[in-house]
């Protein structure tokens, strides 16, 4: 026990956690930097694979069997709550539920909640996606070639706006 008490603590700042989300930019900057031609190829390859794999789907889904399936598990998703939302927030803290309420508001989440849900039933993902206040008049494109376009912008200027879309 002697060895507890005697100690020098040292505090330290905790370890940023990893969201899976490049919050410093390294990506974006590690391609304007130095495109690589090989790994941009690549990720033209897996959209080339992915398209296949959706026609591939999509002609699963002609039988009538199939497509009523798809769209009685989308009807399941989408139906309408206890206080009319199909997508609705149920939290203890009222200003959390009032916040999230007006996000889902904002952006429409029940005009589109079934074209969403049956694309991730369909195809077992969904596509959003968010724009930012200034895709709407100002063009952020950064040149690197003939071939590649990037669009940067600064998460802590440019905010996202209260719109979204599935792509």
């Amino acid at each position: 026990m002697e060895d507890i008490f005697d100690k020098k603590i040292v505090s330290a700042p905790a370890p940023k956690s990893n969201i899976g989300i490049d919050q410093d930019d390294k990506v974006i900057n590690k391609i304007v930097e130095k495109p690589d031609e090989e790994n941009i190829s690549s990720l033209t390859t897996v959209a080339l694979e992915r398209d296949l794999a959706y026609n591939q789907i999509d002609d699963m889904c002609s039988d009538s069997r199939i497509a009523s399936i798809l769209e009685t598990y989308t009807e399941d998703v989408a139906c309408i709550g206890p206080d009319g939302r199909v997508v609705y927030v149920d939290s203890t803290d009222s200003n959390v539920s009032k916040f999230v309420t007006h996000l889902l508001d904002s952006i429409n989440i029940d005009k589109y909640i079934y074209s969403w849900a049956y694309s991730l039933i369909k195809y077992g993902d969904v596509y959003v996606r968010l724009y930012r206040k200034s895709e709407l008049g100002e063009n952020n494109t950064k040149s690197l070639n003939e071939n590649v376009d990037i669009e940067y912008f600064n998460s802590k200027v440019d905010k996202y706006s209260d719109y979204c879309a599935q792509v």
